[in-house]
């Protein structure tokens, strides 16, 4: 079978997202810079000025901006700025490829790759981890990162194999039954490596899944992607109240095994506000290491924090925007595993800093299958900040 030029830097965009924890440091940053670049050099050479422009650049300008500024006022090193700057590229590179992939018929393409990629790192992860034990103390680094890393890449390969295999679902019970297997696996590796976040993430996106799909139509909205985003938010200003509710407390210690104050999180809460109001227009960098300065370890633990931790209510305000323009629309049943992934890293928001490749990938995955019918095959003609204020119709690709 003939390999085309798109399979292969499929594959360079996800090994730019996904790195191997097991080969040395300076490798990981060295393979993920080559990828970059030749990804970068895939889209000047094959899209026009005005397609290079689209939805991501707004959100991924104050990446570096707030970089740039959190460096000047000694928030983080040089290496915080090319940081930045890395992570902004790969951010609008996933944007552009998604986008580039649906307007010229190469959606399968990317799906394919990202669904065979990530079961070759699940298997490994499997590997690494009988290998390396685990622990609910320790931390441990398995194939692709810590355990809530690899819990996160089991949840996106049963969201994957939902759209590799949905068109066979009513065909043959064995696939959807398979489906389910996955899923169940999912959530084992979970509870097996002690990452409660992302069973409780695997849980409620089969859940999702399952339900009909009236009903996942229905979620599939901007402004309830928002909603639950705001929600999630909600949960961690009330986390004491909370907490002191027998049949939370219940759940959290006799079934899940935690402690009432989450391993530590709740000190973490306590001291958000001060620490996102001393900062609050920019933040304090991508990469930064505010909290651990100020508490004494971790990060801020809630993905709608850490949005304004990083890059400050200037940042929250063009993230909220991408995420309402890049969520609002249907998407036909055989994407429905794009959403499942999208909030199942909402709901691991919650306790945990999930808005990152998993969460991002879902999202521009979803825009990019969504498209409006003026722009297909053409590129996007209006501007960055149009695309995030403009109208949009809600379309159906069924």
């Amino acid at each position: 079978m003939k390999v085309k030029k798109i399979d292969l830097i499929c594959v360079l965009l996800y090994f730019a997202f996904f790195k191997i924890y097991i080969i040395p440091t300076w490798i990981q940053q060295a393979t993920k810079i080559i990828a970059i670049l030749a990804i970068l050099v895939f889209l000047l050479t094959n899209l026009s000025f005005k397609k290079l422009f689209n939805i991501s650049i707004p959100f991924c300008l104050v990446i570096i901006v707030a970089g740039v500024y959190a460096y000047w006022n000694n928030y983080i090193l040089s290496r915080g700025i090319l940081d930045s700057i890395l992570y902004a590229i790969c951010l609008y590179s996933i944007c552009s490829i998604c986008i580039y992939c649906s307007e010229n018929d190469y959606i399968n393409n990317l799906f394919n790759v990202f669904y065979y990629m990530t079961t070759l790192y699940c298997l490994a992860s499997l590997i690494s981890i009988v290998a390396l034990g685990t622990s609910n103390r320790l931390p441990i680094y398995y194939f692709v990162g810590n355990k809530f890393a690899t819990g996160y890449l089991f949840i996106q390969l049963a969201a994957l194999f939902w759209i590799r295999y949905y068109e066979k679902f009513n065909k043959r019970i064995f696939w959807k039954a398979l489906f389910i297997v996955i899923s169940v696996l999912c959530i084992l590796v979970s509870k097996w490596i002690y990452c409660t976040t992302s069973m409780i993430a695997a849980i409620f996106m089969l859940a999702y899944l399952l339900v009909p799909g009236a009903f996942r139509k229905f979620v599939q909205n901007g402004k309830f992607v928002l909603l639950s985003i705001f929600i999630t938010t909600a949960m961690i200003t009330a986390f004491q109240a909370i907490m002191s509710i027998p049949q939370i407390q219940h759940f959290v210690v006799d079934i899940f095994g935690e402690g009432l104050n989450i391993n530590g999180r709740e000190k973490i809460y306590l001291n958000a506000i001060s620490i996102i109001t001393n900062n609050k227009w920019l933040g304090y960098g991508y990469g930064n290491t505010i909290v651990t300065k100020i508490v004494g370890y971790g990060n801020i633990q809630n993905g709608f924090f850490q949005i304004i931790v990083n890059y400050g209510i200037i940042g929250l305000v063009i993230f909220l925007g991408l995420v309402y323009k890049c969520s609002s629309g249907h998407v036909s049943e055989k994407y429905d595993g794009l959403y499942g992934l999208l909030y199942a890293m909402i709901v691991a928001s919650i306790v945990e800093i999930s808005f990152d490749y998993n969460f991002y990938f879902a999202l521009f995955a979803i825009y990019a299958v969504n498209r409006e019918p003026n722009l297909q095959g053409r590129g996007i003609k209006a501007k960055p900040f149009h695309l995030y204020f403009g109208s949009r119709r809600r379309i159906s690709n069924e």
